[in-house]
């Protein structure tokens, strides 16, 4: 469907040309008379006389003063085209009535109002011409038949060439009319294909904007297309094509292999297999993993289907790799503080609950452990000393804790002045012997010593119980043997001491 708005515009763009076009015609025949004046000095215009050239440069001065106004006004006016079309009329009319014999047909402006593309127009133009013809012929009647003998009066004469002109008035309409119509058919099917191509000039100027993009988001953009078994970058200014055929892996694969890791350098040569590629993308629109190179750190490398139909493996795939060092990065440090403590850098509560959650479902080994610990008298050095000091404390612990847990399991810092320890290890007193032997050690700048309560429950003593009763024997032996350092120090955990 043709855009109505955009093809008027057109048509009315086009009247206005026209307009200007016949306005300058109309001003030019201005000379018409002058050249009548020369013509009836030399003897070719017998019947005409100056004033007839005076007063064909006047009508025809007022015409083209009359069209200029017009526009000026309605430049691309129908009406400001009916004018002109009717002034030509106007001007042969008067050539024929004062008798100056020029070859002009009188179905010159019909044939000029087709160049309008308008039908109404050129109807228009063939009903006013016709009147016109006709009163030209009947004005110039008598004159035509005193030279003949044929003709008697002056109605057979005119009802005779009248007669003429109807007939070629009839053919030049339906000639007209089909010409006007294809003429307007014709436009119109070539504004829809400028239409069409616009829209999808437009649409590949989105496609290549969107490609762009993608090339800025990506740092390399390539298109495996299985049909010709082609590699071509989107990316690079290069747009050269490599043949995969027979390949297990693309040029550029071969490239980015050499950078991944030793570690994933199987996993990565597994990934980008061409081969597997299309069985593996069935039923899903995109593929990824993430490796390491050594040079830029984290990379994704990506395959993405381009078919429509998830169902059937597809033949054309774009192949992507981005960096996301800096994201993976961020994932981890987010990753890190969720899950470590921020005083002493050690696993935190939720940590400890996470981990522990899979041995409610899973078989405990034989070697699992839980160590209770907590800080003697914190608070105590918090109400004397601030908790400045307080904090110190804790890090000591904290230390002590794992400078002798580190390599046999992993340390919690659950609360205040609360670790938990999960280890495994055949001889638990050994790390308990070591943990307090570490403690025994610390010397702070704003706290002298460092006490610790410690309790454990192993699994090879308790073989029955679940890991929560396991967790609730080490922390009542932890209880037991903070109940015993307050009865051997003589010190209330209750109050304080100032």
């Amino acid at each position: 469907m043709t855009n109505n708005t955009k093809y008027n515009d057109y048509l009315a763009s086009n009247r206005k040309a026209i307009n200007k076009t016949l306005n300058k015609l109309m001003w030019i025949c201005l000379f018409t008379a002058p050249s009548i004046a020369i013509g009836i000095f030399f003897g070719s215009f017998p019947e005409a006389t100056y004033s007839t050239c005076f007063v064909i440069f006047l009508v025809t001065l007022v015409l083209a003063a009359v069209h200029t106004k017009l526009l000026d006004i309605w430049p691309d006016s129908i009406y400001t085209s009916f004018f002109i079309l009717l002034a030509l009329d106007i001007l042969l009319v008067q050539m024929n009535y004062s008798r100056i014999d020029i070859q002009i047909t009188c179905f010159f402006v019909p044939l000029l109002s087709i160049l309008f593309c308008n039908i109404r127009i050129y109807l228009a133009a063939i009903i006013i011409n016709y009147c016109f013809m006709a009163i030209s012929i009947y004005l110039t009647a008598p004159y035509y038949i005193a030279m003949r003998s044929d003709y008697t009066d002056t109605k057979s004469y005119f009802l005779k060439i009248i007669g003429g002109y109807t007939i070629e008035t009839f053919i030049m309409t339906v000639a007209g009319l089909v010409i006007c119509k294809y003429i307007i058919r014709y436009l119109e099917h070539i504004f829809d294909e400028n239409i069409t191509i616009r829209n999808n000039q437009v649409q590949l100027e989105n496609q290549l904007k969107i490609q762009e993009s993608m090339a800025r988001i990506y740092d390399t953009v390539n298109l495996i297309d299985f049909d010709t078994m082609k590699e071509k970058s989107l990316s690079d200014t290069d747009s050269s094509e490599y043949s995969i055929e027979g390949h297990a892996h693309t040029k550029m694969n071969h490239s980015i292999r050499k950078h991944v890791i030793p570690e994933q350098y199987d996993a990565f040569t597994a990934f980008t297999d061409i081969t597997t590629i299309r069985d593996r993308l069935l039923g899903k629109r995109s593929i990824y993993e993430e490796f390491i190179n050594v040079d830029t750190g984290w990379f994704r490398a990506q395959y993405i289907a381009l078919e429509d139909n998830p169902d059937i493996p597809p033949q054309r795939v774009i192949y992507t790799t981005q960096t996301i060092d800096d994201a993976k990065r961020r994932e981890e440090y987010l990753v890190r503080i969720s899950t470590t403590d921020e005083l002493t850098s050690l696993y935190n509560r939720r940590s400890y609950h996470n981990d522990i959650r899979i041995y409610k479902t899973e078989r405990i080994e034989d070697d699992f452990v839980i160590i209770s610990i907590d800080v003697n008298g914190l608070k105590e050095i918090n109400d004397l000393k601030g908790h400045q000091a307080g904090d110190e404390l804790i890090k000591g612990a904290a230390d002590s804790i794992l400078w002798a847990v580190c390599n046999v399991g992993k340390v919690y810092r659950t609360g205040g002045d609360e670790f938990v320890a999960v280890i495994h290890y055949e001889s638990p007193k050994e790390i308990l012997f070591k943990i307090r032997e570490n403690a025994a050690k610390w010397h702070g700048n704003l706290v002298e010593e460092l006490s610790l309560s410690i309790g454990y429950a192993a699994h090879r003593d308790y073989p029955e119980a679940d890991v929560l009763e396991l967790e609730k024997l080490a922390d009542n032996r932890m209880y037991e043997d903070k109940s015993e350092y307050y009865k051997k120090s003589g010190k209330d955990r209750r109050t304080r001491t100032f």
